[in-house]
């Protein structure tokens, strides 16, 4: 029952991940604020991925293009400041 669990909400973060739009920023941000440590404001593009959401901090007015790529996993943290705006694929 477990392994079917993580596998509907693998399922879920995709199609978050995916869904175009101004209702696919909204959800994105929803789930951000929910899953990273914290959650200033952001405009997350399509694709992008978060692995150890927990140890990752967003500060305000923060942009992300198509596809970008978070890994925070153990003792490595992230935090990016006010203000950063970053390219597709980072």
């Amino acid at each position: 029952m477990r392994a079917l669990l993580l596998e509907i909400r693998s399922y879920l973060d995709w199609l978050i991940r995916s869904m175009p739009g101004p209702r696919g920023f909204a959800m994105r941000s929803r789930q951000l604020s929910k899953q990273l440590s914290k959650f200033g404001s952001a405009s997350v593009e399509t694709g992008c991925e978060f692995i150890g959401p927990e140890n990752i901090r967003f500060a305000e007015n923060i942009s992300m293009g198509k596809g970008c790529f978070f890994a925070a996993e153990g003792a490595v943290s992230i935090t990016i400041e006010s203000g950063a705006a970053l390219n597709a694929n980072v």
